[in-house]
């Protein structure tokens, strides 16, 4: 008996079969006379990796066994198998059926590019189209044989009746191409005849486009996802299939809490175990009820959310990404539970703003909590870009938790930033988080008390067996911070001559307007309560000029500030800058933004000493003061000297003061004596009557 040959041709190249290579294990089994060389497991990933050299010839089919070209094997393993079986024999010569075959690309064509199913046009997988592809193959090189073969016959005066026995053995015999047509004759021509009266499409299995053929429809698939994610526990699938026999055979009654209806198992089939799983492992299903089920947002969001892909921006100032994060170090902390001391370990909270363009991290706090350390990142915020003489970004991109409450006030689109998008609970959504990997697993991770993830992707990143100390606090912030300087100071991705910080000082976006300090310092700044006095109104104690954007008001301007606000209460908001001076104070009087509040220009009090920046500081000094005298002497002209006569009229008290004893006039009470009138018309006085000293003794 001749011995079994580990090679054979396919498709006019030489191949191995596989069994003779690999180990027998319980997922395979190997020839007796295998070489062993490799597990199948490994051999199959060896041929289907892009990256190594060995090509899987033919894959197993119809009791055919899988082939592996010889070419693409190792040196040492060609000589193995040449050394136990002998060299290859030649290809054998190639039956006339086999020589009639040729590939249609036309077929090819057909099933992977026009050929589409249902009305959400699914296509054909690949191993679908191949199979339909070689079958139509094989049908045209029936159709060849079968002419020219009945042709031969006719010209003989030969019988044609075992013809289609004769073709169905020649296709049977024929392996070069892993084909699936029938393997009766008559199964065959049936076959060939609708395929010649119909093309391509016969081939399709109809089973495929037979909806009246599905056991699940829409009800029965609700009806599923209701048992799977509508109850107040996640049962698995299992579960659900029993639920399901236990619904059909009348032990349980499932009825819809939303519309109150029962369900009645009468209107439902037997659906086996498999078919209820296969369902509700559909993605159409899954990507409802995971999320349902599921309490991991983040995770639920990168398996069924797709996602958008963006190129950075050129200039930094146009977008900054802002979140929070705790560093993974530990610090720890004494604490009082139940009157009893207990030291806890802690990990500190930052917030920090990254300008995306170059990386650069430009603003960022701690604390040992997240309660009030918003507040002071944008105060923070403001602080960095205004000493570094920059506007605030264009736009923001910013989590929800922190950020929401602010919507309506400083984060208003227009306010602090022009555009502002806030992310609700999506790690994807925010540029930094990258950045947060990056500093974690670059920077962080070589740092004493690092502290890394159990289940981490990488093996690198995962926890070792060594000891992980706890720092001190100071020691914990003042690494973490020197972490952030490191990092700014390195090659920034965009221009690698650069670093972060210099790429986001040199390439700021020209487009970015001023910082509108009016529309943000009454929600981020200081607040607090003084008056205007003779033109200067006291801030810290210090006495500051009336000014507006950022230049100190004189003449009219002045006078007219002056009208509305000296001797008025006003509500100032000031924020700090990083060396603790006032960096920016406006002024608002009933809600209403009145002027801005500079310092006064100092200048040196002997002449002999004083700079130019002196003379300029007393030249603005001077032209307020003077501002306000002119306006003093002006108003002086415009007022002229009145006499004013006659008593000012004072109402009647109800009750009168009167002191004891005071010699006062009493009216007469009793009547007026009515003199005689006399008929002369001169009326003769007593010329006896002394003279007048004066005008008292006239009364």
């Amino acid at each position: 008996m001749q011995k079994e040959s580990p090679y054979e041709y396919y498709e006019g190249k030489l191949g191995v079969k596989v069994a003779y290579i690999i180990v027998e294990d319980k997922n395979k089994s190997c020839h007796p006379d295998s070489l062993r060389l490799i597990s199948y497991r490994a051999f199959k990933k060896r041929m289907d990796s892009i990256t190594c050299c060995e090509k899987q010839l033919r894959k197993p089919f119809a009791k055919n066994p899988s082939l592996v070209e010889f070419n693409s094997l190792c040196r040492e393993w060609q000589q193995q198998l040449v050394h136990r079986f002998g060299n290859a024999p030649e290809n054998v010569r190639q039956s006339y059926f086999s020589k009639q075959y040729e590939w249609d690309e036309k077929a090819y064509r057909f099933f992977s590019q026009e050929y589409t199913e249902g009305k959400d046009r699914r296509r054909l997988d690949l191993p679908k189209i191949e199979e339909y592809t070689y079958n139509a193959s094989v049908l045209n090189t029936v159709k060849k044989v079968y002419i020219n073969r009945k042709a031969f016959r006719k010209f003989m005066n030969s019988s044609c009746s075992d013809i289609w026995i004769i073709l169905s053995t020649e296709v049977n015999n024929f392996t070069e191409v892993p084909h699936s047509l029938p393997i009766s004759p008559d199964g065959l021509r049936k076959k060939f005849s609708k395929y010649d009266k119909d093309g391509y499409t016969s081939l399709i299995d109809g089973r495929r486009n037979n909806d009246n053929a599905r056991k699940v429809d829409s009800v029965f698939i609700k009806f599923f996802n209701d048992l799977f994610a509508g109850q107040d526990y996640k049962p698995t699938m299992t579960e659900v299939s029993r639920q399901y026999d236990s619904f059909l055979s009348g032990y349980l009654e499932v009825i819809n809490t939303s519309t109150g209806e029962m369900y009645n198992p009468k209107d439902f089939k037997k659906i086996s175990r498999s078919t209820i799983m296969s369902y509700l492992s559909d993605w159409e299903n899954t990507i409802a009820t995971h999320q349902i089920r599921g309490g991991d947002r983040q995770r639920n969001m990168q398996l069924f959310k797709p996602h958008h892909e963006m190129d950075l921006p050129i200039f930094s100032g146009s977008l900054l990404s802002i979140d929070d994060r705790q560093p993974p170090f530990e610090y720890e902390e004494k604490v009082t539970v139940n009157g009893k001391a207990k030291t806890i370990k802690k990990r500190i909270w930052f917030y920090i703003g990254c300008d995306v363009a170059s990386g650069c991290f430009t603003a960022f706090v701690y604390g040992a909590t997240k309660d009030g350390i918003i507040l002071d990142f944008y105060r923070q915020l403001v602080r960095n870009y205004t000493d570094w003489n920059l506007p605030i970004p264009y736009e923001l991109e910013c989590e929800s938790s922190l950020n929401s409450s602010f919507k309506g006030t400083f984060l208003r689109e227009g306010a602090m930033f022009q555009k502002v998008r806030i992310e609700a609970n999506n790690a994807r959504g925010k540029y930094i988080e990258r950045e947060f990997g990056k500093l974690r697993y670059e920077v962080e991770k070589k740092e004493l008390g690092w502290l890394a993830r159990p289940f981490a992707k990488s093996e690198s990143n995962q926890e070792g067996n060594h000891h992980v100390p706890v720092l001190p606090l100071e020691q914990l912030i003042d690494a973490r911070l020197k972490n952030i300087e490191d990092w700014n100071n390195m090659p920034s991705a965009q221009n690698a001559e650069l670093s972060r910080f210099e790429y986001f000082l040199e390439m700021q976006n020209p487009d970015v307007p001023e910082t509108n300090w009016r529309a943000i310092l009454p929600y981020i700044g200081y607040e607090q309560k003084t008056s205007c006095n003779v033109g200067y109104i006291i801030l810290q104690g210090r006495k500051r000029m009336i000014g507006d954007d950022g230049q100190i008001l004189t003449g009219e301007s002045l006078i007219a500030k002056m009208k509305k606000i000296e001797g008025q209460p006003l509500q100032v908001y000031w924020l700090d800058a990083n060396d603790g001076s006032v960096l920016k104070a406006i002024a608002f009087l009933d809600g209403e933004y009145v002027c801005e509040l500079l310092p006064i220009p100092r200048y040196n009090r002997a002449q002999a000493e004083q700079t130019d920046a002196d003379r300029a500081a007393r030249e603005i000094q001077s032209k307020y003061v003077a501002s306000v005298e002119a306006f003093a002497k002006l108003q002086k002209k415009t007022i002229d000297k009145v006499l004013v006569i006659g008593k000012e009229q004072q109402p009647e008290p109800k009750v009168r003061f009167q002191i004891p004893g005071l010699n006062r006039f009493q009216p007469r009470e009793t009547e007026v004596e009515q003199l005689p009138e006399h008929e002369d018309e001169f009326v003769i006085i007593n010329q006896d009557r002394p003279a007048s000293n004066g005008w008292r003794n006239n009364f």
